[in-house]
C-alpha cells in the first residue's frame, strides 16, 4: 500500500512547505470533478497526504482505513520536489528511523 507522507516540524510547517507544489494541481484537481478545491489543506486532505510532525504522521496513518490492518506492505512515498538536499534526506529518513517502527514495522534480518 502507497501512501504520501511529508514529515515535517509539525502540520502548519508541513502545510507551507508544500503549498506551492499542491497549488499547481487546482486546473488538474478542477479538470478531475474538483474545481471547488483551491486551499492547499483541503488538497492535501483530498490527496490523502499524511503530513506534519512524525507523531501526527503516525497517527493520520494508523487510522487510514485502508491500511491497517488490511496492507501486507507499506511504501511512503516522500514529497521532495522542491526540497533542499538535507531536508529530502531528512524526510526520507523520518519514516524509516521513527515513523514504521512506530507502526511495528521491522527491516528484515539480512542473509548471511
Amino acid at each position: 500500500m502507497v501512501r504520501a507522507v511529508f514529515p515535517a516540524a509539525d502540520r502548519r510547517t508541513a502545510l507551507a512547505e508544500l503549498a506551492d507544489d499542491v497549488l499547481r494541481l487546482i486546473p488538474w484537481l478542477a479538470a478531475t470533478g474538483h474545481p471547488g478545491v483551491t486551499e492547499p489543506a483541503a488538497i492535501l486532505r483530498l490527496l490523502n497526504m499524511h503530513h506534519g510532525h512524525p507523531d501526527e504522521v503516525i497517527e493520520s496513518l494508523r487510522a487510514d482505513p485502508a491500511l491497517f490492518p488490511i496492507a501486507s506492505y507499506f511504501l511512503p512515498a516522500v514529497q521532495s520536489e522542491r526540497s533542499l538536499l538535507d531536508q529530502s534526506l531528512r524526510r526520507r529518513r523520518t519514516p524509516a528511523e521513527t515513523i514504521a517502527p512506530a507502526l511495528d514495522w521491522r527491516p528484515a534480518l539480512r542473509a548471511t
